[in-house]
Order: C-alpha cells, then structure tokens, then sequence
C-alpha cells in the first residue's frame, strides 16, 4: 500500500484514519505532512500530544516540511517540560487530558484561518490520549472532533498505533472516518 497515493486520494472534506505499526510511525506522520504541505500545499492545524512543539518543530524542518504552512496546538510541552515560550504559530493547552481546552484551542485556530479551503488539521494521536484519558472520553472527544471537521468542511486526518490499542475504540472511531488506512510494517 502507497501511504502517497492513498492520501492523494483523500478529498477536501474527507476524514481519515491511519493506522500505523510502531515501527513506521514515526515515517508514516513525515509521509502524510510532507504530502500535504509540501506535495498539495494545503495549509492546517496540527494537533500533537506525542512530542514538544521545539522538538516536534526541529524535526519537521529536518524533513523539509514547510511549518509555515502550519498552526500547532501543543498538549504536551507544559506536561513534559512545565512552560513553554510563545511563538505566534503554537497554541500551547496544560495537558493531554483537557479535552475540553483543546477543543476550544480547535475552535480559535479554525476561526483565526484566514483562508478556509485547502485546510487540514492533522491530529497525533488518538492512541496517546489513551495515556492520559478513559477510552471512553476518547471516543467521544474524537466523536465531537470529526463532527467539528464536517462541519468546518476541511480536511481530516487522525492517527493512531495499530496494535496495543482499545480495539472498540478504534471501532467506534473508524465509524466517524470517510476512508480507513493501515500502515503497516
């Protein structure tokens, strides 16, 4: 399976979801973000509770992939590192299990986008939220999520480990998904 190809066929209100093995994903999250920014230029909102924006952000210029072209809300640099300093392109929120701050942080980065087409919001990772959060508040943040993306008419894209997670959540959560994707090794 071309993870490429795949993405390419994923239209402008689409969501969907991918599931990767542990040992691509790292690979799978460079793939889908250089496609988008770099390959489609489409502009977004990436969600992390995987890694610090500074680290996530060293990272991604490593890869040549355009962080211009993206707005970060950050759930994890003040759980991990305590504070975090302001830059205009990175909303920071107090910790993966504030669901409802993030969903907030969405609303005000979905409504500060200038220009509404070509627009994704890339979300890393549901199976992290698990971490911090019941499978069942899970299922349902990423129930209102998908329902914000529809009604915002923009493009989704949610992650999460293949293995070693909550089989029913990734059952519930593939309801609210256009297409479906598995990386796997």
């Amino acid at each position: 399976m071309d993870l490429v190809k795949e993405l390419n066929k994923v239209k402008k209100e689409e969501i969907v979801l991918i599931l990767s093995d542990e040992k691509k994903y790292l690979e799978t999250n460079l793939k889908i973000l250089n496609t988008l920014t770099n390959k489609l230029d489409e502009k977004g909102i990436y969600v992390t509770v995987n890694r610090p924006f500074d680290s996530l952000n060293k990272l991604l210029e490593k890869n040549k992939i355009k962080t211009k072209n993206i707005f970060f809300i950050d759930a994890i640099t003040l759980t991990v590192v305590g504070e975090a300093k302001e830059v205009p392109n990175c909303l920071f929120i107090n910790s993966p299990n504030s669901l409802t701050e993030l969903g907030i942080a969405l609303g005000e980065a979905f409504s500060a986008m200038k220009k509404k087409e070509d627009r994704f919001i890339f979300f890393d990772s549901l199976s992290t939220l698990l971490i911090y959060n019941q499978s069942k508040s899970v299922a349902k943040f990423a129930h209102f999520l998908t329902g914000r993306m529809r009604q915002w008419k923009i493009k989704g894209v949610l992650i999460s480990l293949q293995k070693h997670v909550d089989a029913r959540l990734i059952a519930q959560v593939s309801q609210f998904c256009d297409r479906i994707i598995e990386v796997k090794k």
